[in-house]
């Protein structure tokens, strides 16, 4: 009989599924599990389930220049070096014609290391293994996380795009609430990562042709807007 998986197995199982996602299908190039970031108000941090890195478009441009730079040093370098051995050529002439080499070799080199170690973007990943669906409140959560982590002023990390990933969906006001504030929404069906969408003209049609199904989502907004924890703030979540 197989062992019944635990809740930290499952939301692992999910992060790292998540991740392998990033790197086939949204350009990410690493990934990290489990990584700590600081927050302004919080001294011991908090754990993101997964931090997304990649070159941003000025280290892709810089890399793509010292490669260049890198095969061209490379050939002035061995045709110097041909020359020299086995010809008559002015010495003075095929030293410069190496070192030009050397130089272009070196300095490519460092730019390449230079854009990989500083200039990367980064993806911040909520994951949440749910029974239900995801809500306004557990978004709100993660909005909060992400400001207090600007405001601590760290530079490790440069985040330029945040994703909340549930299991079983997303409540229709959390949707939107996220989107409002950038975050983009993957549920996991048939074991594929289903991008949500929020369609304000189908929730006009739906309110128009049946009254009491946008009341309902009227009062579930207001329920979740109840229940919100005191550290919650009313403008962060409306």
């Amino acid at each position: 009989m197989a062992k019944k998986q635990t809740t930290h197995e499952k939301g692992l199982e999910l992060e790292q599924q998540f991740s392998e996602f990033m790197k086939e299908e949204l350009g990410y190039n690493h990934t990290r599990v489990r990584a700590k970031v600081p927050q302004k108000h919080n001294h011991t941090g908090v754990e993101v389930d997964v931090i997304g890195k990649r070159t941003d478009e000025r280290g892709k441009r810089l890399e793509n220049l010292s490669i260049g730079s890198l095969i061209l040093g490379g050939i002035l370098f061995f045709l110097g070096l041909y020359l020299w051995m086995g010809s008559d050529f002015d010495d003075t002439w095929l030293m410069s014609l190496l070192l030009i080499g050397i130089m272009l070799v070196c300095f490519s080199m460092f730019y390449i290391l230079l854009s990989t170690k500083f200039n990367q973007e980064n993806a911040w990943v909520e994951c949440k293994n749910l029974k239900g669906k995801a809500n306004i409140t557990q978004v709100g959560k993660m909005i909060i996380e992400i400001e207090e982590y600007k405001l601590s002023n760290n530079k490790e990390y440069k985040f330029v795009d945040y994703f909340f990933v549930s299991t079983n969906g997303f409540v229709e006001n959390a949707i939107k609430k996220a989107m409002d504030k950038g975050i983009s929404c993957y549920s996991l069906s048939n074991g594929k990562f289903i991008k949500e969408k929020y369609c304000i003209i189908f929730k006009i049609i739906t309110l128009w042709l049946c009254p009491e199904c946008g009341l309902a989502s009227i009062r579930a907004a207001v329920h979740s807007w109840q229940v919100t924890p005191v550290g919650l703030r009313k403008s962060e979540i409306s």
